[in-house]
């Protein structure tokens, strides 16, 4: 009785429809049949078979809902085994590169990030990817992650000119003691001209 009541409990709501109605049908008094029954009766064959399909359907969506969020928990474990990876990947890189190049490549790690979260969010609010929308929308992102890692590369850029620049770079290094040109650059020349 118990194992009964499991089964039954797995049961969708059509399936248990299905089974009251074939046991409501095996429960019927053959020798004693009331005018509603003999209606049943009549036609139990399509209200059988509609309550089959009606049972597949339901189990069907359940399947695709099972599937659905199971798709969204891998999703999720890639994505944090991928961020795993990236740390991984950022620790040892932190480590072999200089500053700067370790700076400007979180930045643009940061950058790719974001819009593959921004495309991520567009895939899941715009179904049909074949539209026009979601073409002109994925064309918008990466125009804008382009502009925006070209902003962190050009920058960069800038600050290597700058850092190499030997009168620049020397004034920067010197820990605010510069001299440039025979010309002492620090506010306290007296002290200044003591260092040099």
């Amino acid at each position: 009785m118990r194992a009964q009541t499991d089964d039954s409990d797995k049961l969708t709501a059509s399936q248990k429809k299905l089974a009251a109605f074939n046991a409501e049908v095996a429960g019927f008094d053959k020798n004693h049949l009331t005018a509603g029954q003999k209606s049943i009766l009549a036609v139990q064959d399509q209200v059988r078979a509609q309550l089959q399909v009606n049972a597949g359907l339901e189990q069907a969506n359940a399947q695709h809902a099972l599937a659905v969020k199971l798709q969204q928990q891998n999703a999720e474990l890639t994505q944090q085994t991928a961020q795993k990876q990236q740390a991984a990947n950022d620790s040892l890189a932190q480590m072999t590169m200089s500053s700067p190049a370790y700076e400007q490549m979180t930045a643009e790690e940061q950058i790719r990030n974001d819009f593959a979260d921004r495309r991520l969010k567009l895939d899941k609010e715009v179904t049909d990817h074949s539209s026009a929308l979601y073409s002109q929308e994925t064309d918008f992102l990466a125009t804008e992650q382009q502009k925006q890692l070209d902003i962190v590369t050009t920058t960069a850029a800038e600050k290597a000119k700058i850092d190499s620049s030997y009168s620049l770079g020397f004034e920067k290094r010197g820990d605010g003691l510069g001299y440039h040109g025979g010309q002492c650059l620090r506010s306290d020349e007296k002290l200044c001209h003591q260092q040099l």
